[in-house]
């Protein structure tokens, strides 16, 4: 493990947090979700960091993370809510916000 990008990590992490938190809020609307979002975040980043290959810069590689977090906790909702009432889905209200905040997100 590269104990420099380690460093950085930590370091952008205690700098970005706040927003990383509010961006995973304004995804998935729910305050639990998006405090367990940067925490995965923060956790896949120290875990992975052997990974990253300096393409990007570190902070775009820890946002990527947590875009792909929360939308891995979307799918994992809709999963859960499928299973719950099988063959219902959520609301057409409520895809058509997510599909928007993702697509918003990712421009």
């Amino acid at each position: 493990m590269d104990s420099n990008v380690v460093h950085e990590i930590e370091e952008l992490f205690g700098v970005d947090k706040h927003a990383l938190y509010r961006h995973a809020l304004f995804l998935l609307g729910n305050s639990a979700d998006a405090e367990d979002a940067v925490s995965e975040t923060f956790i896949k980043a120290l875990r992975f960091v052997g990974a990253f290959k300096r393409r990007a810069s570190l902070r775009t590689w820890l946002w990527a993370i947590l875009r792909n977090q929360c939308v891995d906790m979307l799918r994992n909702r809709e999963r859960i809510f499928s299973k719950v009432i099988p063959g219902d889905t959520y609301s057409d209200a409520f895809d058509s916000t997510v599909v928007e905040r993702l697509y918003w997100t990712t421009r």
